[in-house]
């Protein structure tokens, strides 16, 4: 997909594909002993800004699809969980994922 982030959840155009791609990266993350993951608080500031969240927790603004995706917001203008820690997997394994599974479903 033309100038879209390599990071974005917009790579998997189909809705349907999509939503299987975040159950295997909400899987991912609800693994227990994971220590791949990162935790990350959510501040005050950050209420209404998943891409300022996902900025500081990861280095790019291209996951904001990611911090509302383990927050379990469906919605940004509801706003994130102020004061609650989320779990993140690195930017890398979402890349490498993504490419995996665009891959496996010929996507």
């Amino acid at each position: 997909m033309k100038g879209v982030s390599r990071l974005s959840d917009q790579n998997i155009e189909d809705v349907v594909f999509r939503a299987l791609y975040y159950q295997e990266v909400l899987a991912f993350v609800d693994e227990g002993g994971n220590t791949e993951l990162t935790t990350y608080e959510i501040k005050v500031d950050e209420e209404y800004r998943p891409d300022l969240a996902a900025y500081r927790a990861t280095g790019t603004a291209d996951l904001a699809w990611l911090i509302c995706l383990v927050s379990d917001v469906a919605d940004p203008i509801d706003g994130l969980p102020v004061g609650e820690e989320i779990y993140l997997p690195s930017p890398a394994w979402i890349r490498s994922s993504m490419r995996a599974f665009i891959d496996k479903h010929g996507l």
